[in-house]
């Protein structure tokens, strides 16, 4: 069965599951744990979404999310793009990190809010890691005992539910979790409806009927692009980082940096980085080229044919 668009609307709340790929882990030193907070505090301030826990695990992440206006793929594009980059770089591997879909279940916040705050942050405890979750570094409870603060994360919601008093509140709150320490995994957490939904049927009444459309970007290199172009076109890779290649050159370049946008959401920056340009002057001449796709239908069909190309059989990214 095919999966369905996720739903968008300002205040959705997801449960967000990022999973290495083939199970490989995604964190291998303190270093890493470290760049994917700062990442995801970055994209926290740029989004303006509310982050109410996670937990990073060696091989997968999870986020509790309740988004504004602008939809998680954004977010998640953003966020797992960079960190791959980081990681590839640093360890000097090529590919794929993550999963090629992230799994995100809408959930309904004032049913399973707090259940989800204490499944997150027992992940560790469950997974042998440490034998109780303030044991463990890289989760926000700390944050919720108040023995770290972090600004990126919003603990009033969850902490309201076991008093007024903020000490008080949050030693009600550890005993709420210390209370299912032994528990093994919640299959019930992953029930969904409509294949991404948790909640009554009285929740998904409420839902919209209607979402904003998330963009669909496809798990796609930006070699795998450049190649593609390349033979399209007749011309070799080195050409294209030349400065005397003239205009032929600078044609496929923007072509390259249009494509990436539209099919993977990379940025202009990451793809003039690649042939040495300068990222403004790049993307103007990027835009330049996408206004004449618009308006060109012969150059719009010849780009149509050479993106279908390039995602004949890969895996969608929502």
């Amino acid at each position: 069965m095919a999966r369905p668009p996720r739903l968008h609307f300002t205040g959705a709340f997801y449960h967000v599951i990022v999973r290495g790929n083939q199970r490989q882990n995604v964190f291998r030193n303190e270093a890493d744990y470290q760049k994917y907070q700062v990442q995801l505090a970055h994209y926290q301030s740029l989004h303006k979404f509310i982050l109410h826990a996670y937990v990073l695990m060696p091989n997968h992440v999870h986020l509790l999310i309740e988004v504004g206006s602008i939809p998680l793929s954004k977010t998640m594009q953003g966020l797992q793009f960079t960190y791959t980059q980081y990681f590839n770089r640093k360890y000097k591997t090529v590919g794929h990190l993550f999963q090629g879909r992230y799994k995100a279940i809408l959930c309904d916040k004032e049913n399973y809010l707090i259940e989800l705050v204490r499944y997150i942050h027992l992940n560790p405890v469950r997974a042998k890691l440490v034998k109780k979750p303030e044991e463990y570094r890289w989760s926000s409870y700390p944050v919720y005992l108040g023995s770290r603060k972090e600004t990126m994360l919003v603990t009033d919601f969850v902490l309201e539910h076991f008093g007024r008093n903020k000490s008080a509140a949050r030693i009600g709150f550890r005993k709420f979790v210390m209370e299912r320490v032994t528990e093994k995994s919640r299959e019930d957490l992953y029930e969904v409806k409509l294949q991404t939904v948790l909640g009554s049927d009285d929740f998904i009444e409420t839902l919209p009927m209607k979402s904003q459309e998330e963009k669909v970007y496809y798990q796609i290199t930006q070699q795998e692009i450049v190649e593609a172009l390349c033979r399209r076109f007749k011309i070799k890779e080195d050409e294209l980082s030349r400065f005397d290649r003239g205009r032929r050159a600078a044609d496929v370049r923007h072509r390259i940096g249009y494509i990436a946008k539209e099919l993977v959401g990379m940025t202009y920056g990451s793809v003039a980085q690649r042939f040495g340009r300068e990222a403004i002057s790049f993307s103007i001449g990027v835009r330049r080229m996408a206004e004449r796709i618009k308006h060109e239908p012969e150059l719009n069909r010849e780009m149509e044919s050479i993106c279908q190309e390039i995602i004949k059989g890969k895996k969608k990214i929502y």
